[in-house]
């Protein structure tokens, strides 16, 4: 999924004193609005919107986002994982698109 990317944010922490971690890693960016059109609902648009991409903190290279210049345009490797019932997309690794 080529994304690109403003920035991204993870928030670690414990939830109670009974030992209720969390952690929650997220990238930002803008993608290119989606276009869809059926017979109960069109979507029209044009430009950039908003996106929050969740990645798995423990095989993402985050040292090596770290060292990225933002905003910049990267490849994500995405994968899913099952989560409340239902399967999401999360980034497990990126390569940069050069120019």
């Amino acid at each position: 999924m080529k994304l690109n990317v403003i920035g991204y944010k993870r928030i670690k922490g414990d939830k109670s004193k009974a030992g209720n971690p969390y952690d929650i890693p997220n990238i930002f960016g803008a993608a290119p609005v989606e276009l869809s059109s059926s017979e109960k609902m069109q979507v029209t648009g044009k430009g950039f919107e908003p996106v929050e991409i969740p990645y798995d903190a423990s095989v993402f290279p985050t040292d090596e986002f770290d060292k990225l210049p933002f905003p910049c345009v990267v490849e994500l490797v995405m994968d899913s994982r099952p989560r409340f019932g239902k399967f999401e997309s999360i980034a497990v690794g990126f390569s940069v698109v050069k120019g």
